[in-house]
């Protein structure tokens, strides 16, 4: 390491003006309590004048460990700068649920941003009422299933997908309107199927049990759904493929 052209600060000021936060436990010998506080103070100059703001940093006693103290700490460090969220989600039409989606970039292949999508559409079925559940593929993609009671066999199962293929520019993911109609990545391919989903969930429960598989993987594979089926999701009498 003492060949290598740059510094831990070096690589902590790259996460300038975004937050960060830096933990230590007292006897980590692995990770050097005294090295992580001197990089994160070298790095703050990166953040100027928010530098003691938006750079937080604790030493807690202890090895080598995340702990419900750290966790307690970070949640703190998060609530200044008002990441907290109210318990309920502020619900949206489906014409902006659908705008919201479209901007979110979910290209199969990223997975973090197919799971920025999965989180999304979740707290917004769970806002409307829904029951939901995400789960996660070996791989760390993750799976959106959502249903209008409590189960994972609906009698309905609806089955439509979050990810889209590539955009040739980015200004495929701004939704416009143009003669009342919507357009954007996602828009007929299959976002706007989701936004039905959530729809006829909303609108038939108590009539009639229904819910939706929302797949991640579909335009390169589709093993998401295969592996949902594997988790014990699926249909007790009827299957509708939205695509």
């Amino acid at each position: 390491d003492t060949e290598l052209p740059f510094d831990q600060h070096q690589w902590l000021s790259l996460i300038a003006p975004r937050l960060l936060y830096v933990a230590s436990g007292s006897l980590d010998a692995w990770a050097g309590p005294s090295g992580e506080k001197l990089a994160t103070d070298l790095a703050r100059p990166a953040w100027g004048d928010r530098g003691d703001l938006d750079v937080g940093y604790h030493l807690r006693e202890g090895k080598h460990a995340l702990t419900a103290y750290d966790w307690n700490k970070f949640m703190d460090f998060t609530d200044a700068h008002g990441w907290r969220k109210s318990a309920t989600e502020t619900v949206l039409p489906d014409d902006k649920l659908l705008e919201a989606l479209i901007r979110i970039p979910s290209v199969s292949t990223n997975r973090m941003k197919v799971a920025e999508a999965v989180s999304f559409l979740r707290r917004q079925l769970e806002s409307q009422g829904l029951h939901c559940r995400t789960e996660t593929m070996p791989g760390g993609r993750q799976v959106l299933f959502a249903a209008n009671e409590e189960t994972k066999t609906p009698d309905v199962l609806l089955s439509a997908h979050l990810d889209v293929v590539p955009a040739q520019t980015s200004d495929l993911f701004k939704p416009r309107w143009e003669n009342g109609v919507l357009y954007g990545r996602g828009a007929s391919d299959c976002k706007e199927h989701c936004v039905l989903a959530a729809r006829l969930m909303r609108e038939l429960k108590g009539k009639v049990s229904v819910g939706c598989l929302f797949g991640s993987d579909e335009e390169i594979g589709g093993e998401s759904t295969v592996f949902m089926m594997e988790k014990g999701y699926g249909a007790k009498r009827l299957v509708v493929v939205l695509d």
